[in-house]
């Protein structure tokens, strides 16, 4: 695979740095093998950070890093709207704060998370983080019920913003048919068992969970971008 890598940088005419780049183990940790890349050895790591994404090769589904950042990130996001009113008490209306969640907020709470699998533990710490945002936003006590916090702002869990980002990748992916994620989806729905941990197996899961067309007609069929 580096050996294409490096054949086809230099067919483009740009380089990819050995320097920069890191190898991610995963699976036999006691794997002693040497990648190589324009002749030099590569690094091997545990944490790596791609298109702002990390990766831990220690983690199973690779989220308990990502989850952890995009927390502190929408949290210093959150922090730095306070000077604006977004706080409950004496703050802005709770319209307009929920109005400023959305647009600053839940994009960076939920950067990355469409296109990695999320454990049942990491996506319970970011929907409690929602949650308690949300109740601060209309300063109710924590003690009040989640779906009071949902129903009073028609704000729908971040459980569900995340698998509706999760749609709209796919759907990107099966309106695409010459890209190799589009080949890729065939050959993973085709060679993956249910219990596997392949992305398209959980997209599968998530259609059958909302009763939607299945993959397989979705591929075959592509709605168009305002049906999806």
């Amino acid at each position: 695979m580096l050996d294409l890598q490096e054949h086809y940088a230099c067919q483009e005419n740009y380089t990819i740095s050995e320097t920069k780049s890191t190898v991610l183990v995963t699976g036999n940790q006691s794997d002693t093998h040497d990648f190589l890349l324009n002749g030099s050895k590569l690094k091997q790591s545990e944490t790596a950070t791609h298109l702002g994404i990390s990766r831990d090769s220690k983690s199973k589904f690779d989220s308990s890093t990502v989850v952890q950042e995009r927390i502190c990130t929408a949290r210093r996001a959150t922090y730095a709207m306070m000077g604006a009113g977004l706080h409950g008490a004496n703050g802005l209306n709770p319209c307009v704060s929920l109005h400023l969640l959305r647009i600053y907020i839940v994009p960076r709470l939920t950067y990355g998370l469409e296109s990695i699998r999320l454990a049942a533990k990491d996506l319970t710490l970011i929907t409690k983080y929602h949650k308690r945002l949300l109740k601060q936003l209309q300063h109710l006590p924590d003690k009040a019920a989640d779906s009071a916090s949902y129903l009073l702002l028609g704000e729908p869990p971040i459980k569900a913003e995340i698998h509706k980002r999760i749609f709209t990748t796919f759907g990107t992916i099966v309106r695409n048919y010459d890209s190799i994620e589009h080949q890729l989806a065939w050959r993973q729905l085709a060679t993956k068992s249910n219990s596997s941990n392949s992305w398209f197996i959980m997209v599968k899961t998530l259609l059958e969970m909302y009763d939607l067309p299945s993959c397989y007609d979705l591929l075959q069929n592509p709605p168009g971008k305002s049906t999806l």
